[in-house]
């Protein structure tokens, strides 16, 4: 945001406050200037401010929805920030003003995220939260101080978040070559886009959707040598699987990892097309002791039973633009199935 859109912002604000009310509007508004947040956009008076690319949060005027004096609204930017000490005190001040969506508490609203989503605000997770996930009204000069520190703590988890996606993307760049890399990068992009999260575990990337994991990368880092390839390629073979593991610039997608069943919804009809490649692309268990359900456990796709899946219910190798394009339905499916068991 330029210097000339703050004065214009403030200009507006010293336009509708006065006293007390002004003077906290602006110290906040001072606060995200010199944090360098970007104003994405205004609407009915409601200044909304991003960071590196993640909505942080909106600051508004009367008409602006249900605001009376002035309001600032956070954003669920707290997914990251065990690094960063923060006071139970400011916990509890956060969690004390979590927005409930309106539709959930018998209101109106006409957001396509209701009745509300899934949050967490420093480590506790609040469900049928309206998308706006704090709301903090007409503060004193006391609260602009804690909404302040909180700002700090946004601004921390996105910079966490932000170098986290970094080095997923240079670990890709450094084990993914030709076409695998191509399609590994446009993988990254749409979930980045599609509100997923992400940690760098101690082995790969993971990936997460309102809380649940839903799918991880990993790399072939290494050569295997010939008796361990041979005795993978073993393992794979005998529980029925489609394909091999390859050795070099390889990836695998893994994906489903959370316990719900794979199914169609009215909100998200699925072709036949799609079913047939989620049923022939279940992988199985291959007793890898990788997890708790050695021998693999009972899920259900579109209808189909299978007893012995992996706990990740497909595990691609290597997958190709067209496979890739039925995975990306199935990722938008879960998005859907994993709203609908919050709700």
């Amino acid at each position: 945001m330029s210097e000339q859109s703050y004065l214009t912002m403030k200009e507006e604000f010293s336009n509708a406050l006065s006293g007390d009310a002004l003077k906290n509007a602006l110290d906040y508004i001072d606060c995200i200037e010199e944090n360098g947040f970007t104003l994405d956009g205004v609407w009915n008076r409601g200044y909304v401010f991003h960071y590196r690319g993640k909505c942080v949060c909106l600051v508004a005027l009367p008409p602006f929805w249900d605001v009376t004096g002035w309001n600032i609204y956070g954003f669920d930017c707290n997914t990251m920030y065990d690094d960063l000490p923060v006071a139970e005190s400011l916990k509890e001040f956060a969690w004390a003003h979590v927005k409930p969506c309106a539709v959930a508490i018998g209101g109106d609203c006409g957001g396509d995220c209701k009745p509300g989503i899934r949050a967490q605000v420093l480590g506790k997770d609040f469900d049928g939260t309206c998308c706006h996930v704090t709301k903090f009204e007409n503060p004193n000069a006391g609260a602009v101080e804690k909404i302040i520190e909180l700002t700090q703590v946004w601004k921390h988890c996105i910079d966490v978040n932000a170098d986290v996606f970094a080095k997923i993307e240079e670990e890709t760049g450094t084990y993914l070559k030709g076409d695998n890399l191509r399609i590994a990068m446009d993988l990254l992009v749409y979930l980045k886009e599609s509100g997923r999260t992400w940690i760098m575990s101690e082995y790969h990337p993971e990936f997460y959707y309102m809380g649940e994991l839903t799918c991880l990368i990993a790399y072939a880092k290494t050569d295997y040598d010939e008796a361990t390839l041979a005795k993978i390629r073993q393992q794979i073979e005998e529980a029925g699987n489609r394909y091999v593991y390859y050795p070099s610039s390889s990836w695998n997608l893994c994906c489903w990892q959370h316990d719900d069943d794979i199914y169609e919804l009215d909100s998200f009809p699925v072709d036949e097309g799609l079913k047939d490649f989620a049923r022939e692309n279940v992988w199985k268990c291959i007793r890898c002791d990788g997890c708790s359900a050695p021998g693999g456990g009972r899920r259900t796709v579109f209808g189909k039973e299978f007893d012995n899946a992996c706990c990740n219910v497909f595990q691609l190798v290597n997958p190709d633009d067209e496979m890739m394009g039925y995975i990306k339905k199935l990722m938008e499916l879960e998005k859907h199935i994993i709203a609908d068991s919050k709700k």
